[in-house]
């Protein structure tokens, strides 16, 4: 991002233009790179070129330049693919420069939100920024996949190398008083950054990787985890992907875990475990596909460490492959494995409702869901016939709440209006966290949170109803909020509908503190809450009133 008397202009550049330096040696010295540089730039009609020519366009006002600093709102390409030619052609690298620019000028400086500027800057042009390595090998416009020539290239050190470099300066730094050393840590910013070149997690720009080796004391079981941090932020709560090492440094687990420090602060180690046990149990029947890859989707690891942290690593353990320390797999299969279990992550994320109970599904192809489409303010006034006022005073309440019901007569578009306020408190049109149904004079307590139900073999079980489903979902991912609409709610019978819920669903009774038997429970079934994501919105038609929609 550059600030001049033109005004304000950002975005991307593989290389500073030599005639933006003042110093002769430096000018020689871009020129002399900028061939090597350039060429690990995505070729044109590339599958990389294709997706972030989709997404500019969707983003829009994008300027395809030769260089940074020119007179701002004008392309010197037409599209990416003609930019991305010329910077590969011998006059490209001659030129030495090249940028993909936005402007603001002028009364317009004052209108636009930067933070969110560089963020969605920084989104875009994440994979162009790491294509270029230093010192990769020089690719081939036949090869296609960048960033498998780089992880194929011999310049990048192996994974497994810099994981038993890591390992062993563990090993040497246990030994003495818990404090930051340079060797341990010098191989843990190494391993960090090389597990970040994969493909598999190169491919996913919310993951954030992660490594610990203790707190105030070293760790018995260190780990390298990998969060989506869209879903959690830390290992202490939500689902995440973590290399487990046990004690004695002989073994390494990969592992779909679950974060369990929260929970066993709230509910005691019994209660927590239990209800890990179940998230488990029930995340499974979403995962088969990762048996054909080598996982075994059960909590059958041994750590070795003592303590509560490594028992509850083991219990929260959803699917796991294992690997003797000296014999990690190269970079390509690592590589494989590592796409299985995020692509299984993702799955269980995006999953829009729980598979039913029964045999497993034989192994799928999941496709990769496409990002959610940005819901602002803006968008709301745009489709609705309210004033922004009572679009905000709604939200205001709602978040305050997390309850809110929406009064009006019929068909005055209160379920519309109710979706719109859905995507505005998600700030995202995401359907996979919006649940709705509808009351009636029949719905029943087993139909909402959980009650018998025929098990297809002349019997019966104790099924988890809608409520009871969503809320699971919903506390898989505590980072993200979630929306439950129930339409016609005073059609329903309320206290026969909800039971525990009318106590549960009020917004100082969320959360694990308020943990509560259901009234189908078993004695060994881990108690239930509602998620403090979780945000109820209910609709009540009603005589025509002055206005056609209150709360």
């Amino acid at each position: 991002m550059i600030a001049s008397s033109l005004g304000v202009e950002w975005g991307f550049s593989p290389i500073v233009h030599p005639d933006d330096f003042t110093t002769q040696e430096f000018k020689h010295a871009t020129r002399q790179i900028a061939k090597s540089v350039l060429e690990q730039l995505p070729f044109p009609g590339s599958a990389e070129a294709q997706s972030l020519a989709a997404q500019l366009a969707k983003s829009g006002n994008w300027q395809f330049r030769r260089k940074q600093r020119l007179q701002p709102n004008q392309s010197e390409f037409a599209t990416l693919d003609q930019w991305l030619a010329f910077l590969h052609s011998d006059e490209g690298a001659q030129n030495a420069g090249g940028g993909i620019n936005r402007y603001a000028v002028g009364p317009e400086i004052d209108e636009i939100d930067f933070p969110a500027a560089v963020r969605e800057m920084a989104q875009l042009f994440r994979p162009l920024m790491e294509s270029v390595i230093a010192d990769a090998p020089p690719p081939t416009a036949e090869g296609g996949d960048q960033i498998k020539r780089v992880e194929l290239g011999t310049n990048l050190p192996l994974f497994r190398d810099l994981l038993l470099n890591f390992l062993q300066e563990f090993s040497n730094a246990r030994n003495g008083p818990f404090q930051r050393t340079p060797a341990l840590w010098g191989a843990m910013s190494k391993l960090k950054t090389r597990l970040e070149q994969f493909t598999a997690v190169r491919k996913r720009p919310d993951l954030l990787v992660n490594i610990s080796v203790g707190q105030g004391n070293w760790g018995a079981v260190p780990w390298i985890a990998l969060l989506n941090t869209r879903i959690t932020e830390s290992t202490q709560e939500g689902v995440y992907v973590v290399f487990l090492i046990t004690n004695d440094l002989e073994r390494i687990f990969l592992t779909l875990n679950q974060g369990t420090t929260n929970l066993v602060n709230e509910l005691g180690q019994r209660e927590a475990h239990k209800r890990m046990l179940d998230v488990a149990n029930k995340t499974r029947t979403l995962i088969s596909n990762l048996l054909s890859a080598g996982f075994a989707l059960d909590n059958e690891i041994k750590l070795g460490g003592i303590g509560w942290r490594a028992k509850s690593y083991e219990i929260g353990t959803i699917a796991h492959i294992d690997f003797k320390t000296n014999e990690l797999p190269d970079d390509l299969r690592m590589n494989e494995i590592l796409e299985a279990v995020l692509d299984a992550y993702d799955g269980i994320i995006d999953a829009p409702e729980r598979q039913p109970e029964g045999p497993m599904p034989g192994p799928t192809v999941r496709e990769a869901s496409p990002p959610a489409e940005p819901y602002q303010m803006d968008d709301a006034l745009s489709e609705l016939f309210l004033e922004q006022s009572s679009l905000e005073r709604f939200l205001e309440i709602w978040e305050d709440k997390k309850n809110l019901i929406l009064q009006g007569a019929p068909g005055v578009g209160k379920s519309f209006v109710a979706k719109r306020l859905a995507y505005l408190l998600l700030k995202e049109k995401d359907a996979g966290r919006i649940k709705s149904v509808q009351f009636h004079q029949s719905y029943s307590y087993e139909d909402f949170v959980q009650g018998y139900r025929p098990d297809g073999k002349d019997g019966f079980k104790v099924r988890d109803g809608i409520f009871h489903q969503f809320c699971d979902k919903a506390a898989l991912s505590p980072n993200r909020r979630h929306v439950f609409i129930i339409d016609e709610i005073n059609r329903g019978n309320l206290a026969k509908i909800l039971g525990e819920l009318m106590l549960l669903i009020e917004n100082d009774k969320r959360g694990p503190n308020w943990a509560t038997s259901l009234t189908y429970s078993e004695p060994d079934e881990p108690l239930f809450f509602v998620p403090e994501n979780l945000y109820v919105l209910g609709m009540i038609d009603v005589a025509p009133l002055s206005y056609p929609i209150g709360i």
